[in-house]
């Protein structure tokens, strides 16, 4: 999409199309501390050094009239940089609609954030919370994915998720890391409630999935190796002489390392 090259007001009304001269939106009041946002609106994408997007305040919206077919027409501006990105497209994609076919890499909703950390600061992405009322719900859940496959033969290569998780480390020296954390708080006294970290439960009318754990590429290819630091061994590190593999854990605080024994010979062979 081309950049904008002319702009029209829609607030404050009467101020009309507004050139390269440019315009400053004056306070409403003679003791506002500053100028009002302004609504404006125009064909492209904002031209964050050219005026009037140049002149309004922090704020400021801006309705692109021509925006591409399902994608959001509103901007905002966020700073005061004088340039480009002073202006944030408003949710990048609009929720609900048919996204199309996708090409390359691809998301219907796609955010990048900038977050500076500090000591004592706990920052997350995403922070939904649901407080739950009333006593007769029979399904609750914070968020919900799913995902449907399509009926075709299955891409060569491909595999389909409800939910992945990439944790990507450029910290020299952090204290832990986890793609995954659960975090169970239960303050009922229903002993009744069936309690557990996680609940594996097969919908599918197909026979039951293959596995409860799949060690994929990225794992099997380190199994080969004896060693006690690594996450999935091979038996020649001293394991009985049934035990075909060992897979790697900790326990405790102290990082204490234990193993799994993994046999390749199921009960009753």
């Amino acid at each position: 999409m081309a950049t904008n090259t002319r702009a029209y007001f829609l607030f404050p009304p009467g101020t009309g199309e507004v050139g390269s001269a440019g315009a400053v939106v004056q306070a409403g009041q003679a003791l506002a501390p500053e100028g009002a946002p302004a609504v404006l609106w125009g064909q492209g994408t904002p031209d964050g050094d050219r005026s009037p997007f140049l002149n309004v305040n922090k704020g400021s919206l801006y309705a692109q009239v021509n925006a591409t077919d399902d994608e959001t027409s509103v901007w905002m501006k966020v700073d005061e940089g004088e340039d480009d990105a002073d202006w944030v497209r408003l949710l990048a994609e609009v929720m609900g609609l048919d996204h199309g076919a996708a090409s390359g890499e691809d998301a219907s909703i796609d955010w990048d954030i900038a977050a500076e950390m500090a000591a004592s600061v706990y920052y997350a992405g995403l922070d939904l919370r649901v407080v739950l009322t009333g006593t007769s719900a029979v399904w609750a859940s914070a968020a919900y994915f799913k995902i449907t496959a399509p009926s075709a033969t299955k891409a060569v290569n491909g595999y389909v998720s409800g939910v992945e998780i990439e944790l990507v480390n450029e910290n020299v020296n952090p204290s832990a890391l986890f793609p995954l954390v659960l975090n169970f708080s239960d303050n009922g006294s229903n002993s009744q409630a069936q309690r557990a970290f996680m609940a594996l439960r097969d919908y599918g009318s197909e026979t039951a999935v293959d596995a409860f754990l799949w060690l994929g590429q990225e794992i099997v290819a380190a199994v080969g190796t004896s060693a006690n630091d690594t996450l999935f061994t091979t038996t020649a590190g001293g394991y009985e002489a049934d035990v075909d593999y060992a897979l790697r854990i900790i326990a405790g605080n102290a990082n204490t390392p234990y193993w799994i024994p993994l046999c390749s010979t199921g009960p009753g062979g």
